[in-house]
């Protein structure tokens, strides 16, 4: 891989990367809010469903974010000579390890943030 092929990579994995986070941080924010503003009101069964979608366009993004950095990982590995721009290869390697738990920690709480908003409806 020659080194404008390497940092043409690199570029492309980073900006889908933003975007995926960027999808993440829209969706998380969209469930919160809508929670905050119907969550009493929603009975059991529409507060299932939207958890699933909730949970199902949180992934999607999640793992385009990890799959990324992993394949920038294995590329700046594979590719010694070239200087990464963004950190060292175990940097992006510990990123893509934690990045999962962060986020599994954010949609607990978010998901307990709905629980709680519809015991305000029983209470």
């Amino acid at each position: 891989m020659t080194e404008y092929e390497f940092h043409d990579f690199l570029t492309n994995a980073q900006m889908a990367s933003g975007q995926a986070t960027m999808d993440v941080v829209a969706v998380f924010f969209a469930f919160v809010v809508s929670t905050y503003v119907v969550g009493s009101r929603l009975n059991r069964t529409q507060a299932i469903a939207l958890s699933i979608v909730y949970t199902i366009f949180l992934l999607l993004p999640t793992m385009t974010v990890r799959s990324t950095l992993l394949r920038i990982q294995q590329v700046a590995e594979l590719n010694p000579n070239h200087m990464i721009p963004m950190g060292s290869v175990e940097t992006i390697g510990l990123v893509a390890a934690v990045m999962p738990g962060i986020l599994l920690l954010a949609w607990l709480l978010s998901i307990f943030y709905l629980i709680s908003e519809r015991r305000k409806l029983a209470g």
